[in-house]
Parts: structure tokens; sequence; C-alpha cells
């Protein structure tokens, strides 16, 4: 049975819309995906396009593209007269010309086309090599080199405000979609992040003891670089069910207190977008590109608090790009011999995550199976309540028809009210065609 969703975006950069053109990709995705909206890069990060080992399908002047940070728009410089970050146009030659936000908003109104612009919040490479010190602290003391910003650094806090003010109060937009407005994903150092000055003043302003959630931070940072397959044997022997996990972290308060505290910043940053936007005005949205509602407050998304403060949500599953994080994140246990506890391992992942999955390290480079989705898609669905519709990710790129079609499937038994796909430029045409034939637009 087809089912029409409320909702159908598609998120695209501007290396496409400059390669391809504005209204070649706009059509495209209309005519073959039956989107009606569109999530274009205002501001992304340093990445090779698509994700290795692919390359882009469909892009008529090149096969790979290396995107380098910074604004893909013309900014106004009033809004940042009050900030000691100003905004940085993109390095990249290739769209050095474009502005995409202008020029996307002028081709999807006339095609009736939403419009939310996709921002990168606590992220940026040209940012933090001219401004270091607003990037974030390890429990080391060790300053992040790769542009991860602090969320609770005033001055980042500023101007991500002024960006958005910006976007919201230049251009006839629907909303923004915010991204990266996250703690660092679970396969990076600065997971064990921050720690900065800025960090300890907002923790004691509000009632946290930094230095305890420091060390905190520190045992679970030196159990993790120093856990052998010995130790993870006798450890998991001992798990008998999900009250063992439970009572760890009521044995350590402080641990309790770091990632409480994590939530609170993401949530009140959130809030602060929010409450701004209205003032702009009551009809913008705020959309949320959030992780998986299983491991979400780990990096200080709650959904239950971020509920209170946004328009809708997009839990991002793209159940083959987590297999191959999983295998990503076991094989950075340096000193853990996986060929001896391979098994056990992943049996461990999966009952934290609540899902099934393949049974050796090899099978899940694979990827997940589509009810990944299904599960993540719930509880996201649980947790927002019946007021805030869930727009599920779909992963189109590095997927075959059949999976695109699963994956639509298990967002459609979940409750989702609409989807996102991820991303134009990096999937292939007969995948928006099945895309639009599931969900009937």
């Amino acid at each position: 049975m087809v089912t029409k969703m409320d909702f159908v975006g598609m998120q695209v950069h501007a290396h496409d819309l400059k390669d391809e053109g504005v209204e070649k990709v706009l059509g495209n995705m209309m005519e073959k995906g039956g989107v009606g909206a569109v999530v274009p890069t205002a501001n992304y990060v340093e990445e090779r396009q698509p994700l290795t080992p692919g390359q882009l399908p469909h892009n008529p002047k090149r096969s790979t593209y290396m995107t380098r940070g910074g604004l893909y728009f013309k900014p106004d410089p009033a809004f940042y007269s009050a900030c000691k970050i100003k905004p940085l146009r993109t390095e990249e030659d290739v769209v050095a010309d474009l502005d995409v936000v202008k020029t996307v908003v002028q081709s999807a109104k006339e095609n009736e086309i939403k419009v939310y612009p996709w921002v990168q919040c606590f992220e940026d490479e040209l940012i933090g090599k001219k401004h270091p010190q607003h990037l974030r602290v390890d429990v080391h003391g060790e300053r992040d080199t790769t542009g991860l910003l602090c969320p609770n650094d005033s001055e980042v806090r500023k101007y991500v405000s002024a960006l958005i003010k910006d976007l919201a109060a230049s251009h006839d937009i629907d909303g923004i979609f915010l991204d990266r407005f996250r703690y660092t994903r679970l396969d990076e150092r600065m997971v064990f992040s921050c720690f900065c000055t800025n960090c300890a003043r907002m923790a004691r302003e509000n009632g946290y003891n930094m230095k305890l959630m420091k060390e905190a931070a520190v045992r679970i940072e030196r159990l993790v670089r120093s856990l052998t397959a010995e130790q993870l044997r006798n450890w998991l022997s001992g798990q008998i069910g999900n009250f063992d996990l439970l009572k760890l972290f009521i044995r350590d308060s402080a641990l309790l207190d770091w990632l409480r505290f994590r939530i609170d910043t993401i949530t009140e940053f959130v809030a602060e977008v929010h409450r701004l936007l209205k003032e702009i005005d009551p009809r913008l949205e705020v959309g949320l590109d959030t992780q998986p509602p299983s491991y979400s407050w780990l990096l200080g998304q709650d959904y239950k608090e971020l509920r209170n403060c946004c328009d809708w949500v997009k839990p991002i599953t793209y159940p083959k790009l987590r297999g191959n994080m999983i295998v990503n994140i076991l094989r950075k246990f340096e000193s853990l011999d996986l060929s001896q506890v391979e098994n056990k391992c992943l049996d461990l992942v999966y009952e934290l995550l609540g899902i099934t999955g393949p049974k050796s390290l090899n099978e899940l480079r694979n990827g997940l199976p589509s009810e990944y989705t299904y599960f993540e898609i719930s509880r996201a669905r649980r947790e927002l309540g019946t007021k805030v519709p869930v727009y599920a990710g779909i992963q189109l790129w590095n997927a075959s028809t059949e999976e695109v079609r699963s994956q639509i499937e298990a967002a459609k038994r979940a409750g989702a009210n609409g989807l996102i796909y991820y991303c134009y430029g990096w999937a292939p045409f007969e995948n928006f065609e099945v895309a639009k034939e599931e969900v009937g637009q």
C-alpha cells in the first residue's frame, strides 16, 4: 500500500547546484524524487563528496569533490557587527561566485518548493584556523584542530545566532535546518570534550562541579584506551542485563552530571535559536538534524528536551553507514584483539542499541539491516510525542533500490510523518525514482 508523506525533502551541496544548475537540480528533485522541500548548504565542513569510496553518479563535471568549510551565501555584515568572529566565505573556487541561498530561494519559490537553509552550527574549519581559541578542549587540555567549536563559548554562540538571523531576516525562507549542534561523534577523540574555560564557567554558573565531571570523563577515556580482550571478556561475563549498565551510572554521579551538562548546553542553544526565529517570523520553522535517539543523548541531543524548542526532527538513521561506523569504532580500540571477542562485542553493541544485526565485522561493513530505521524512528516517535513531526533521514547513496524501499517502508511503519533524503549529489537517479514511487508523491 502506497502512503503519501506530509513532507518530502532533500539535502543538496553547493557544488551540485553549481555544476548542474539550480533549475536542473530542483527539477530533478521534483520530477524524479517527488520532493517538495530543498535543504541547501548555507555553510559546510571539510569533507570528501561523497564519503569514501563512492563517486558522484550524475555530476557532469567531476566524479568526486572536496568541500573546505565556510559560507556559501553572501552575508550581510550588519548582522555581525557585535561579533568578534566574522563570517568567512568558502575558499572553494568552484562556488566562489554562487550565492546558494539567494539563488535557490528565487528558483524554489517559483516552483512552490519550501527552502530550509542547512546550517552547520559548531563545526567550521575556516573559523577554527582563524580563531583557534574558540575550539574545543579535551580532558587532557588538548585543543581540537579540526574545526569543532565550543558550544558554551559566548562568541561562538553569538556568531551562530547572527548567522541564523542573517539567513532568516534577509531571505524568503521557510525555516532553518540545524546540523552539528552536538558534541563530537562517537568515533573521534574529541568525544571527551569540552573542558575549556567557557565550559568551566558555565558549569559553575549552573551548579555543576567541573573538576568532578572531568575526572569522570578521564576515567571513561582511560578505560576505553586501555581495554584488552581479556578485560572485555571478563566484564561481559558479569553483565547479565541492562540494570548492570544503569548501576554503572548510578555509582558515578559525576558521569551523570557530565552527560546532563552536555544536554543542558545543547538544549539551551536550540531553545535560543527557536526564540530568535519566532521573533523574526512565527511561521519560520526550526528543523533539527539529530543523531539516532538510541545514543544521541550521549552527544547532548535529548529528544524529550528538544521537542519543546523545535518544529520537526530528522533522525539520522542511514543503516548502511551506521554498520560501517560501528566497525570503525570497534577497530579504534588499539589494545583490543577483536578476533577473540568479535561476536561478544557485536552482541553487546546490538543489545545497547536494541537491534539485531550481522554476526561478523566483515558482514557489518556492508551495513545494518533496514529494520534499524524502524527501531530508531520508533524511538524518536515515542520520545517526541505526537506534536513534533518526525521526518526520517533516508540514505539514498550507497544503497540498492530495494534497500531504499525497505528503509522507507520501515520509516512508515514506525510512524514517520515525512522523509528527508541524503543527498542529491551522492545518490543515483534510480533511487530518487524508487523513493518517489514508494511514498506516492
